[in-house]
């Protein structure tokens, strides 16, 4: 189940890393946020 928990996470940072690599082209403020809530929320789920 833990290690389940981990793929998760790494996988959810992972998103949030693309998502704001695609930000960088130019797109818009808000999938930078989407990027950064998807990274907290993936480094929430490691910590468990």
């Amino acid at each position: 189940m833990w290690r389940n928990c981990r793929k998760i996470g790494i996988v959810i940072i992972g998103l949030g890393v693309t998502v704001i690599v695609v930000t960088l082209l130019p797109s818009g403020f808000w999938f930078f946020a989407v990027g950064i809530f998807l990274i907290l929320c993936g480094l929430a789920i490691l910590k468990k």
